[in-house]
C-alpha cells in the first residue's frame, strides 16, 4: 500500500529539530513527510496536512495591532526565568523578527485547500493558532499577562496537567487526562466560530480544538512530536493517517 503524502509545513530557516521529529512521526504511523516552507513550489497534491510550530502568528492576520511588549523583570519573573530554561534561552537569544506573514499565507491557502478536499489537518503550537484566527478567531499576544504571578511552563517535558472533554475525539486518543508540553507565546483567546475547545490546562488556556463542521480537522497546542516516547501522543499522528488513508 502506498504511503499517504502528508505536507509537514515549517519555516523558510531553522526548524529542523521540528521537522525531523515530526516527520519520524508521521513515518511510524504509516504516512509520507513531506516539507514544506515558503521557499517551496508546492506542486504536487496531498493527502493530509499538518500546520506545524514556529514563529507568532502576525496581529494583522485576525485584524489586530501588535500589543506592546512591557516586560519588566521582577524578582518573580527573573526567578522564572532560572526555573525554566527555555524562557531564559528565549528572552536572551529570542528572534528579533517574531513574525512570519507570508508562511502566515501560505499556511492560510493550504489550510483552505484542504478543508475544501476534506483531508485531515493537524495543528500543532502554531498551528493550532493559525487556524483559530483563519477560521475567525483571535490570540492572546503573549500570555506572560495571562499567568501574571503564575508560572508560565516553557519546557520539552510534559509537565502541564491538561484536561480533556469525555465526548470528543481527543479523549478517544489521550483519555480525560494528560500532561503536555509547553513552548508557545501566543494562546488562543477568542474561540473561532465552528471550533469547539476540548481541552484546557488549569489555568484556562486552551490546549485543544474540534470542529463538528470540519470533523477531520485537530489542532493542540502543545508538541506532539517531541513526545515520541508516549504512545498515546504518537497516536495523534495515527489518527491522521487513518484519515489520509480513508480519503485516498
Amino acid at each position: 500500500m502506498n504511503r499517504p503524502i502528508i505536507f509537514v509545513t515549517g519555516p523558510r530557516s531553522g526548524g529542523l529539530t521540528a521537522w525531523i521529529f515530526t516527520a519520524l512521526n508521521v513515518y511510524l504511523a504509516g504516512g509520507k513527510p513531506v516539507r514544506i516552507t515558503a521557499d517551496t513550489n508546492v506542486s504536487q497534491d496531498f493527502d493530509g496536512i499538518i500546520i506545524g510550530g514556529g514563529s507568532d502568528i502576525s496581529p494583522f492576520h485576525y485584524q489586530d495591532s501588535p500589543e506592546s511588549e512591557n516586560y519588566k523583570l521582577s524578582t518573580r519573573k527573573k526567578l522564572k526565568l532560572l526555573r525554566y530554561p527555555l524562557e531564559l534561552f528565549n528572552y536572551f537569544f529570542g528572534s528579533e523578527n517574531k513574525y512570519d506573514p507570508i508562511r502566515d499565507q501560505l499556511e492560510k491557502d493550504l489550510f483552505e485547500k484542504a478543508i475544501s478536499k476534506k483531508l485531515p489537518i493537524l495543528g500543532i503550537c502554531r498551528g493550532h493558532q493559525l487556524i483559530n484566527t483563519t477560521l475567525g478567531g483571535n490570540l492572546y499576544q503573549s500570555t506572560l499577562d495571562f499567568y501574571q504571578d503564575k508560572n508560565r511552563i516553557r519546557t520539552l517535558l510534559p509537565r502541564k496537567k491538561t484536561f480533556i472533554e469525555s465526548n470528543s475525539k481527543l479523549a478517544k486518543i489521550l483519555g480525560k487526562k494528560t500532561k503536555v508540553n509547553a513552548l508557545h507565546d501566543q494562546a488562543v483567546k477568542r474561540v473561532a466560530p465552528h471550533l469547539i475547545p476540548v481541552a484546557v490546562e488549569k489555568s484556562g488556556i486552551i490546549q485543544a480544538l474540534e470542529s463538528q463542521v470540519y470533523p477531520k480537522l485537530l489542532t493542540v497546542q502543545w508538541h506532539p512530536e517531541y513526545l515520541i516516547y508516549k504512545k498515546k501522543q504518537r497516536a495523534i499522528f495515527d489518527w491522521l493517517i487513518k484519515g489520509a488513508i480513508q480519503h485516498g
